[in-house]
């Protein structure tokens, strides 16, 4: 496979593969490895990334240069793919660098970092606005959010974080409990607007670059709530930002919003977004604890984040309480 791959990246970067290093790079949660494939030749470099799927992954080959095609027709700034190779299971595209969004923020003044959030809110409104009669080959379009898999994904929540990190027992009656409350917001979820949703639109799927941002990770693209991406990248518990910019962003936001979402009141949005955000926040705690069992321990600094978030959102609604009161008798010693 690396031959094929070395080879590949000789061609596009006009090089010789004996001329070629290629270096493994973080990458992510996924099950794809991502490789920088370089040449040299005197002072000047050139690169480009290498993500390479397991066997047999070969439709998130297609299904990725395919949702790239749909983002940059729509304008979003996505890594340029220079070649898909469904039937070998690599890509090469673009090398974007490698400054998350997510470190800009750790180490940026203030005003740089609100300035990359509301840079990151023109690419969300830009997705936004893409439907499917403009662009009929996305593949997001047959997919979409429902009661199963937002039920599943907080049920995930309890499996490996409540469960499995906690060690915690459930009562049959706190189960009774929990199922309640998660059907509850998940309906006010799915009550909202639908839109095209990035899925992990957040503070590590965004890079920072000279020409502003790029948009990664979006391969698993489906139709959901309007405040989805929103609520990823303001609940987001890899970044602590300032309440006073999370209010200027939820305005550049709502000013920003496509034409058949501007109906929708301000306080109405508000209570959408928090719902979305109380989802959103489990279900990543429930990632966190996912992947700290399975040996990658850097993920369980962020569960008091995601925690403490979902605890202050659910002290503003009386009628979510209890929730609160559940959660907190199974983590407290998280947050």
């Amino acid at each position: 496979m690396k031959k094929d791959i070395i080879a590949a990246a000789a061609e596009r970067l006009q090089s010789s593969p004996a001329k070629i290093s290629l270096t493994r790079l973080a990458g992510d949660a996924s099950t794809r490895i991502f490789y920088r494939a370089e040449a040299s030749a005197g002072n000047r470099r050139r690169s480009l990334v290498v993500a390479r799927y397991p066997p047999g992954e070969g439709d998130g080959v297609a299904r990725w240069a395919l949702m790239a095609e749909s983002l940059r027709a729509a304008g979003v700034g996505v890594p340029g793919v220079f070649a898909a190779r469904p039937g070998l299971g690599y890509l090469l595209m673009e090398d974007c660098g490698d400054d998350l969004l997510q470190s800009a923020a750790a180490s940026a003044p203030p005003r740089r970092v609100r300035s990359l959030y509301l840079r990151a809110v023109d690419e969300l409104v830009l997705m936004q606005r893409m439907r499917p009669h403009s662009s009929p080959g996305c593949p997001a379009w047959p997919l979409a959010f429902d009661l199963e898999k937002f039920l599943w994904e907080l049920n995930f929540f309890l499996e490996h974080t409540v469960e499995g990190v906690l060690q915690a027992r459930l009562s049959p009656a706190d189960r009774r409990s929990f199922e309640k409350h998660f059907r509850r917001i998940v309906a006010r979820s799915l009550s909202q607007p639908f839109v095209f949703c990035h899925r992990d639109y957040h503070s590590r799927n965004l890079l920072v670059t000279r020409r502003g941002l790029k948009v990664i990770d979006f391969q698993d693209a489906r139709r959901g709530p309007y405040t989805y991406d929103l609520a990823s990248l303001l609940a987001d518990p890899y970044v602590s930002l300032p309440e006073s910019s999370v209010r200027k962003i939820k305005e550049y936001y709502l000013l920003l919003r496509p034409p058949d979402l501007q109906p929708i009141l301000r306080r109405q949005f508000q209570t959408d977004f928090d719902m979305m955000s109380v989802q959103r926040l489990l279900k990543a705690a429930g990632t966190y604890g996912y992947m700290f069992r399975r040996g990658k321990k850097g993920y369980l600094r962020y569960l008091p984040a995601a925690l403490g978030r979902c605890f202050a959102i659910l002290e503003r609604y009386p009628d979510l309480r209890l929730l609160r009161d559940l959660l907190k008798r199974y983590a407290t010693s998280i947050t």
